[in-house]
């Protein structure tokens, strides 16, 4: 393994990942190698803006994570954000906080990781900023800008709408807990809920059917847990919302490590994070239409959870028609979480 300080230090870094990025796009107008980069905004196009930090022993431990796992887990929490607001991602700033433990080679897998994102989606890499860090502290910071006609934001809820959701939910935090405890069940669901959690996907294709559809009237990523991003809509829209316990989607191998451990199977639903699924709403008569178009063309299920309501909180309904207030919510970095995990 190289050291940094051995190719020359910062100077010569910022030159090896110059080499490793291609922009594709004509709008870059200047990329890497100035004070700043210099792009030209696509005609009739509002521009949307994220950044989203990882930072490692609370993000993710190099114990279990690749670099390339780290690189590319970071470009889809940001690809994540963007495609939440309905908008297609465009142009990338990545930036490093690097301890002298970490060699050029990590950081040429790193930067394999966001590649692997970044070249799918044409997401030009156009700078960032590197800089010195104690050990055990390695951080990576994106910011990622993108574009869109019609933003879908979290506040355009109405009582009546459906609640819904993309895919599975639990499964990222289902893939932690077996990390960080060495649980063990059944060879596929464990390797099943470690991928999940390593290597997550974003719905961007997914957002774009369904800003396609001129029906969603509100959208957020699952990226802290289901009764988090709920409350959020819920919040912003000035809305309550009721879920339904047994419509919530999870996956078998996440109901066979939770009932292993003893807990409900819909907890790491509800309160795990990092599934960077879709929640939205949409009027009632809609969804089957919207859950039809999803299938047809991203091959992705959708699934009704809920109703928008007048009465503000988030609750939840049992089989038995038993209502519950939740209290709790997602993944917070400064309060105690479920599962006792860091993230």
């Amino acid at each position: 393994m190289t050291k940094i300080s051995e190719i020359g230090g910062e100077r010569e870094l910022i030159k090896r990942i110059q080499k490793k990025i291609k922009i594709n796009s004509d709008e870059v107008i200047l990329g890497i190698g100035d004070d700043a980069a210099i792009i030209k905004p696509s005609k009739n196009k509002i521009i949307v803006l994220t950044t989203d930090m990882m930072v490692e022993n609370i993000h993710f431990s190099l114990s279990y994570y690749s670099a390339k796992q780290i690189g590319h887990k970071s470009a889809v929490s940001n690809i994540s954000d963007i495609a939440a607001m309905g908008a297609v991602p465009k142009h990338m700033l990545i930036s490093l906080a690097i301890p002298s433990s970490i060699s050029a080679e990590f950081i040429d897998e790193l930067y394999d990781g966001i590649i692997s994102e970044t070249g799918k989606h044409n997401i030009n890499i156009i700078g960032g900023n590197i800089t010195g860090a104690k050990i055990g502290s390695f951080t990576i910071n994106i910011a990622l800008l993108g574009e869109t006609d019609r933003e879908i934001r979290r506040s355009g809820a109405k009582p009546g709408e459906a609640l819904m959701v993309t895919g599975d939910l639990g499964k990222s935090g289902a893939g932690l807990y077996i990390l960080q405890n060495k649980t063990t069940i059944s060879k596929t669901s464990t390797k099943s809920l470690k991928t999940s959690h390593l290597e997550p996907s974003h719905r961007l294709k997914e957002s774009i059917v369904l800003k396609n559809t001129g029906k969603v009237t509100s959208m957020i990523d699952i990226s802290d847990g289901l009764a988090k991003e709920a409350k959020e809509i819920a919040e912003a829209s000035k809305v309550g919302i009721i879920i339904y316990k047994d419509k919530i989607p999870t996956s078998k191998a996440t109901d066979e490590l939770l009932k292993s451990i003893g807990k409900d199977t819909k907890e790491s639903a509800l309160y795990a994070g990092e599934d960077y699924e879709l929640l939205f709403t949409a009027k009632e008569e809609d969804a089957k239409k919207i859950i039809a178009a999803l299938k047809k063309y991203t091959g992705t299920k959708a699934t009704v959870i809920g109703r928008i309501t007048e009465e503000t909180g988030i609750y939840i309904i049992d089989k038995n028609n038993k209502k519950e207030e939740i209290r709790k919510t997602g993944y917070d970095h400064f309060k105690e979480n479920l599962f006792d995990y860091k993230r």
